[in-house]
């Protein structure tokens, strides 16, 4: 079935964009895209195309009918927009005949790679101010990207946050799990440091687990390079000469006026979301973002709890400790000995159960209020997508004005008019490509925001699970240490209690 679109570039911009000069707002209409959605429709009369479709579809008759880019009309005649689309449709051709079959039919598609990623054995490198925290990462994989199955290198904590930046700028519209935030008092202590391994184990291991940020390039870097700064700094250099190139070849196509597709433009406005979607998700979120801040702080009194009431029975175990020496009698100073011993366990279970508590429910709940931020992250890119569109589709129209002028006086020169006409064609095919853009990151947002609604109840359920199961598994603990103790005194010694002497009154 073919793609086609409801309505024109020009038309949506001016049936669902509304300037309030006052105060340079910017409204969406919910009920139509801005940008003219894609839908899956089947082509309109074709008899009411013009001369130059039907040259277009005579010219790619062996591409097929669900290939095939259709054209919205005020576009047909404009310089670049046919030969772009006979491209893509030329490239959507050849990917369908690659991944076809012996038979023509759609081919099985291969199983993703598995990849498993640890992150332990922190070390602290270096002296007092200069000190910082390295980690062993072990990869193991099936990828055949990777020159190894299984290898390990070493990353610091700056590491993981090129790593959160590049795949943000890779991927606009996924949902990209974020490393704990930095800290700097207390970022050597055993519990501080185990909390950010685990983190960053579970962030790695969640990239890795999505179908494109695993193939991401700077993920490979990241994984098994062995020069990592070395390795960077390369890239950048790569990257910075060929945007240099492409801006220059654009200059001189372009006359130094169109930029690269996606770069922002200022705009002097407020934007005003009027998408219901976005605006009931938005509204779910900023309600999940307070309650998991509240559940985290919670957690947290809990956990403060717990140390406090495993230091008071430390305290508490010293002092029977301290009256079973100066007891006189045997069979008492036992007694009180032995308690003390239990209590002392006890104070273990408290500590043990306060630290599971944090690893389990306690990072499940910072993992989501930061993938929170992250969404958050992709609403914005959403947002400068649009305005993106906006600003070049405005540039494209006072273009398209100016040479409409030129054409209605009649006194420029044919190569100036030819000129100018390069130019609204540069700018055509510009905000149409910032429109398509706009388009995919809104799918993507909504695509990724379900698998992050999956994701969550996975999680949360299995934490819930190890969290209770390691609270059961505490009190187990716990009365088994009790019974023992009762046992071993024979205090439920029934002959016991029958052979002490009476005390009458």
């Amino acid at each position: 079935m073919a793609r086609s679109r409801k309505s024109s570039l020009a038309t949506a911009a001016a049936n669902t964009i509304i300037t309030e000069p006052s105060s340079s707002v910017l409204f969406i209409d919910p009920a139509v895209n801005p940008l003219g959605p894609l839908i899956d429709s089947e082509p309109e009369d074709q008899g009411n195309q013009n001369n130059n479709d039907n040259e277009l579809n005579e010219d790619n008759d062996t591409i097929e009918e669900s290939n095939v880019l259709e054209i919205p009309a005020e576009f047909a005649h404009e310089r670049g927009i046919i030969s772009a689309a006979q491209s893509a449709a030329a490239a959507a051709a050849a990917a369908e005949i690659t991944t076809a079959g012996p038979t023509g039919g759609a081919s099985s598609q291969p199983e993703p790679p598995l990849f498993e990623i640890a992150v332990g054995d922190p070390v602290k490198v270096g002296e007092l101010a200069s000190s910082y925290t390295v980690y062993s990462v072990h990869t193991h994989t099936t990828s055949p990207a990777y020159r190894y199955s299984d290898f390990i290198v070493t990353r610091r904590y700056r590491d993981f946050r090129w790593l959160y930046h590049q795949l943000n700028n890779n991927h606009p519209g996924i949902i990209i799990p974020a490393p704990p935030e930095k800290q700097t008092v207390g970022r050597f202590d055993e519990s501080f440091i185990e909390g950010r391994r685990a983190a960053l184990e579970r962030m790695l291991n969640k990239v890795s687990r999505h179908p494109l940020l695993q193939t991401d390039p700077d993920l490979k870097i990241f994984l098994e390079s062995d020069s990592l700064n070395s390795d960077i700094k390369l890239k950048d250099r790569t990257a910075a000469a060929d945007h240099h190139y492409r801006s220059t070849d654009q200059a001189k196509s372009a006359g130094g006026i169109i930029g690269a597709i996606g770069t922002a433009f200022s705009i002097n406005g407020k934007f005003v979301e009027t998408d219901e979607w976005f605006i009931d998700k938005r509204s779910y979120i900023d309600a999940l973002d307070i309650q998991l801040r509240a559940l985290s702080k919670a957690l947290d009194t809990v956990i403060i709890q717990r140390k406090e009431l495993a230091d008071n029975t430390a305290d508490f175990a010293a002092t029977l400790t301290l009256l079973s020496e100066v007891e006189l009698s045997r069979p008492l100073s036992t007694a009180v000995s032995g308690l003390a011993e239990v209590e002392n366990r006890i104070r273990d279970l408290h500590e043990r159960q306060g630290l599971q508590d944090m690893l389990t429910l306690g990072d499940t709940i910072d993992e989501y209020i930061r993938l929170i931020d992250s969404i958050k992250t992709v609403f914005a890119q959403r947002q400068k997508a649009y305005t993106t569109w906006y600003s070049a589709d405005q540039d494209l129209n006072k273009k398209q004005q100016a040479l409409a002028r030129a054409i209605r006086i009649g006194k420029t020169a044919p190569e100036r008019l030819a000129a100018q006409q390069d130019e609204v064609g540069e700018y055509e095919r510009r905000a149409h490509g910032l429109r398509v853009a706009y388009d995919d990151i809104c799918k993507t947002v909504k695509v990724e925001f379900d698998r992050f609604q999956r994701e969550k109840i996975d999680d949360f359920r299995a934490s819930v699970e190890t969290y209770l199961e390691s609270a059961v598994e505490s009190q187990k603990e716990a009365i088994e240490l009790w019974e023992t103790f009762w046992d071993r005194q024979g205090f439920g010694d029934v002959q016991q209690d029958q052979n002490r002497p009476q005390v009458t009154a």
